[in-house]
């Protein structure tokens, strides 16, 4: 059975060249550096306003 792979931003179906996050609970797809970016910003941004 083959893996859906979906973008973490933005819930688009990921092509095969596009960027991957992997860690130790799993990997996170990414359709472009845009998409990228996004994720990173939202999940920093909160740590930055306290």
């Amino acid at each position: 059975m083959m893996k859906r792979r979906v973008c973490s931003h933005d819930m688009f179906a990921v092509p095969d060249s596009s960027f991957v996050l992997k860690g130790m609970g799993g990997e996170m797809y990414f359709c472009n550096l845009r998409c990228f970016c996004l994720w990173s910003v939202q999940k920093v941004e909160p740590f930055c306003r306290r």
